[in-house]
């Protein structure tokens, strides 16, 4: 390579989930429902009649009207993206870059530093209390940004009301709650909360449409129009647009599966505490649990009889923690025998 990259990239990639041809994959926390029906009928009957020649809509309209009534706001207080992913990295390289902080409290997620580390943003961490909440006096007084996982990932916990109002009482900085298992907890509608606060969701988890990469946020229209000068142009895709659309069509569908998950979610709490492992509590589509024995070797031996969950045993803030997700009752029926069998 004549000239070497300004990023360093050697650990870049260290978040990142091992994608395995195994039967049972339990390790993303993507819904095991799938597309809600209006989301496939959309694909049979409407995505053939989108003009796939012209760029799609720029700033999205129809689709941020709908996400704008489904939360009791205004359009213009609505952004769209990729994926929530996209939603983080835009706001960082428009309020983060060189000499500005990013805090955090360690374990949250992982891809907070890396959004960090590829927008040049420095990263600040705070501390977290005994019963896994953060500690909000921790935060540091230069820190211009401030990131909540709302639940925790990959925890699972969710941060107490308290916790929540120190840090949005903070008027002199951006304070992002990423609230991409809302529909896990009911955190209910993503009203506005403060011209300086920015609530993030997407459709990857309950919605089930971790294939499509739509996430969006709610936020004073003043940041909406930011967001929108500092993002590529056409950046959301005609067909994704109009999948999402129809989805928020289906809410009803969506409600229902997330109350199946969070029944088997504890359940699966349950049995794992029946037989002794520990667990954190969890308000998600996910369990983070210790095996009793080097993480590690369990994620390679529960591989070996086709289940993958998530190694988290490395993550800043964890020791010896494994991470699975919620799926059928079939698969999560898979996942307890071969741990069973593990720890046997």
């Amino acid at each position: 390579m004549p000239l070497r990259p300004s990023l360093e990239t050697h650990d870049a990639v260290r978040y990142h989930s091992p994608q395995l041809a195994v039967e049972v994959r339990l390790n993303t926390n993507e819904s095991p429902f799938g597309p809600p029906p209006a989301v496939v009928a959309a694909l049979r009957d409407d995505a053939p009649e989108l003009d796939l020649a012209r760029y799609p809509d720029r700033h999205a309209l129809a689709l941020r009207r709908a996400i704008a009534a489904h939360h009791g706001v205004d359009p213009a207080a609505v952004f769209v993206a990729n994926g929530s992913n996209e939603v983080l990295q835009t706001i960082m390289l428009a309020w983060g870059g060189p000499g500005r902080r990013l805090w955090l409290a360690e374990p949250t997620y992982g891809m907070y530093r890396q959004i960090a580390r590829t927008t040049r943003t420095e990263v600040v961490a705070g501390r977290r209390r005994d019963d896994g909440s953060i500690d909000s006096a921790s935060l540091r007084e230069d820190a211009e940004l401030v990131v909540v996982c709302q639940p925790n990932n990959p925890t699972g916990q969710l941060e107490p009301p308290d916790v929540i109002e120190s840090l949005c009482s903070l008027e002199d900085r951006l304070v992002v709650l990423d609230e991409a298992y809302a529909d896990f907890c009911e955190l209910g509608p993503a009203r506005l909360m403060a011209p300086h606060v920015v609530r993030v969701r997407t459709l990857s988890k309950a919605v089930g449409l971790a294939g499509l990469r739509l996430g969006y946020l709610v936020a004073d229209p003043a940041i909406v129009e930011v967001l929108f000068a500092t993002c590529l142009p056409y950046h959301v895709g005609s067909l994704t647009q109009l999948l999402a659309l129809r989805a928020l069509e289906d809410d009803a569908v969506v409600r229902r599966r997330a109350s199946a998950i969070v029944a088997e979610r504890e359940r699966v709490l349950a049995e794992l505490g029946a037989r002794g492992v520990r667990t954190w509590p969890s308000a998600t589509n996910f369990v983070l649990f210790d095996p009793g024995r080097p993480a590690e070797a369990v994620w390679h031996a529960l591989v070996a009889r086709g289940v993958l969950v998530r190694d988290a045993s490395r993550w800043p803030g964890l020791t010896n923690a494994l991470r699975v997700t919620i799926g059928t009752p079939g698969e999560n029926d898979a996942f307890l025998a071969a741990l069973a069998e593990v720890l046997a």
